[in-house]
């Protein structure tokens, strides 16, 4: 083999390397990257930065995309979506169920306990004895024969109107008023002070729980209007193949009481959303600390000592 032919050996197998050590660089970096739909709900914008801090302090990156439920779905399902943190359910079943039959996505598990919705009542009234259902039935005058809701055509406003229209519980003396999230919580902040009987649609997480006095109303199981328990899962595309990061998603669960609070601090508040998310999770250690629990970073250090340096007070 004479020495042109040897250094031009030597060059390509140098170029070969170098071309390999690129291409599984290239495949690392894609690989650690982790994308996040988020609708236009709060709690669930604040719930994902937090389960992106915690990804890039592993030495993950993230992408997130805000769009809305059908795109989301969409995106879980071929892949360029891989992780969705607000799946309600029963709400959202129509949507899941087929891409779960399918195979194309994986339900994590519940990520938020105790959400609910219904109708509502202030304090005041709860204290006047209107505990049900039926109890709101006895005495429309009070309310002024309304039931106020949100959007019209959102599923609990539809529900609501079904109930009225077929009596159900007596509600026939009643009419629904929709008109917005915010007009009905701006009807809710004027009745307070001067104790004006009231009766809303209301749901939690939400930071009216935090602002107001409220009780949810009592029916009996299987009620479509009153005490409504709702599961809300975290879900990944089928394509998304890494342990680690699906550890740590199923580890993340907080009561509903914490994600009002971050509705509250984030929405009403005005607070930055990554501020917020930080704050909580430095003040948080020990909770931080179970959803840890075997984690690795992306080098395959100790995750717990990678949030302790990063959030460290």
């Amino acid at each position: 083999m004479t020495k042109s032919t040897s250094a031009w050996l030597a060059r390509t197998a140098v170029t070969a390397g170098l071309i390999v050590a690129g291409t599984t660089l290239a495949q690392a970096a894609s690989a650690s990257t982790i994308s996040f739909g988020v609708p236009p709900w709060p709690g669930v914008a604040v719930k994902t930065e937090i389960a992106e801090q915690l990804l890039h302090t592993l030495g993950y990156q993230t992408k997130t995309e805000h769009v809305g439920l059908p795109f989301i779905y969409r995106g879980l399902a071929d892949g360029n979506t891989e992780v969705f943190m607000g799946a309600w359910l029963p709400a959202e079943k129509d949507m899941l169920g087929p891409l779960v039959q399918k195979k194309q996505v994986v339900k994590l598990g519940s990520n938020l306990s105790g959400a609910i919705e219904g109708l509502a009542v202030p304090d005041y009234v709860w204290n006047k004895g209107i505990h049900s259902i039926k109890d709101l039935a006895a005495h429309p005058k009070m309310f002024d024969h309304k039931i106020y809701g949100i959007e019209a055509g959102s599923a609990m406003d539809q529900a609501i109107s079904r109930a009225v229209k077929d009596n159900y519980e007596g509600l026939g003396d009643y009419k629904m008023v929709p008109s917005s999230t915010a007009a009905m919580l701006a009807e809710l902040k004027h009745s307070e002070p001067k104790k004006s009987p009231m009766v809303f649609l209301g749901w939690r997480p939400h930071w009216m729980n935090i602002k107001f006095h409220i009780h949810y109303l009592k029916d009996k199981d299987g009620s479509p209007i009153a005490g409504i328990k709702s599961d809300v899962l975290t879900l990944v595309s089928a394509k998304l193949d890494n342990d680690n990061v699906t550890t740590l998603l199923k580890h993340i669960h907080v009561p509903a009481k914490t994600q009002s609070r971050w509705i509250y601090d984030y929405s009403y508040k005005k607070g930055d959303k990554s501020t917020v998310a930080h704050q909580w999770l430095a003040s948080h250690p020990e909770t931080v600390e179970q959803w840890l629990a075997g984690v690795k970073t992306v080098d395959g250090g100790s995750a717990v000592d990678a949030y302790h340096k990063r959030y460290a007070k």
